[in-house]
């Protein structure tokens, strides 16, 4: 069962997907927060509320959002009401797992993002205060940058499809139950150097196409995914429709649509794999270790 502290559109999205999700925030069950940076907020609360709750365990799910920001493509006011503010510096919440989406800003140079400060301290705080963090996409490279100075750079050509990995460190927990290679979705246009990576740091996944895709660092409380195994299944169609309206270049997502033809509809590949890993995560938070 997932518990949600709020009564978000996800709530009844899931339900009828056949999820057990309810509204409250119970004591002694794990609770995990989600700083959702996306602009599009009910989206990616659907794409992790569903991850979550198909993982099969107990948990409890608490939206946050960073003080002072203001929004556009989400309202206000919706924001407001179902968010919670999350200021390390002033009565964080207590959380066991803390869930950091990516953000469209990766061709800016991290220190030009306005809560790039803001974003520091959180990093700093989950790491002395939460079981585990899982950074994603943008939100895994600026981790590693501000961690490690890690730098990202920019790709030739955009990042854009469903892309095999391989699993680097067989054994791991994050990778129990995941077959040797698995399908990742990417979209992106910044990479990191999988040869920069700190020896600190150890990589459990990558691929040809995509370099590093899974990371742990040193602490072993925070977990970079550079792609988005938490898509949707309609999530890169969507995104490739939307810019081929607004005539910007953007190439089909390879390995994507069946036979790559979009009137043939979506290849699913990365379901299973999604739902194994997040369980995973998941569990990780309820070890007593």
């Amino acid at each position: 069962m997932l518990y949600v502290n709020s009564s978000i559109s996800a709530v009844e999205t899931l339900r009828a997907e056949g999820l057990d999700v309810v509204v409250g925030q119970p004591a002694g069950v794990p609770r995990i927060g989600l700083l959702n940076l996306m602009p599009e907020k009910m989206t990616t609360e659907d794409d992790y509320c569903r991850m979550l709750a198909q993982s099969g365990l107990t948990l409890s799910v608490v939206l946050l959002r960073l003080p002072g920001e203001t929004y556009k493509t989400t309202p206000q006011s919706y924001v407001e009401a179902h968010y919670e503010v999350f200021d390390p510096d002033k009565a964080p919440p207590a959380l066991d797992g803390l869930i950091i989406t990516g953000a469209p800003l990766e061709q800016m140079p991290f220190e030009a993002v306005r809560y790039w400060e803001r974003l520091c301290r959180i990093f700093d705080w989950s790491a002395q205060h939460v079981r585990s963090t899982l950074c994603i996409c943008w939100a895994a490279q600026a981790a590693l940058y501000h961690s490690y100075g890690l730098p990202k750079y920019a790709l030739a050509e955009k990042c854009f499809g469903i892309f095999r990995q391989e699993v680097l460190l067989p054994g791991h927990p994050l990778l129990n139950a995941l077959p040797s290679v698995f399908p990742m979705p990417h979209s992106r246009h910044t990479a990191v150097d999988f040869e920069e990576l700190p020896d600190r740091c150890l990589v459990l996944s990558a691929g040809l196409d995509t370099g590093v895709s899974l990371v742990v660092d040193e602490t072993l409380r925070r977990v970079m995914v550079i792609g988005h195994l938490e898509y949707a299944a309609d999530t890169l169609d969507r995104e490739y429709r939307r810019d081929l309206a607004r005539e910007l270049p953007i190439q089909l997502p390879e390995h994507y649509y069946h036979n790559d033809d979009p009137a043939q509809g979506v290849d699913f590949s990365w379901a299973a794999a999604a739902q194994t890993f997040y369980r995973n995560w998941a569990a990780s938070l309820m070890n007593d270790d």
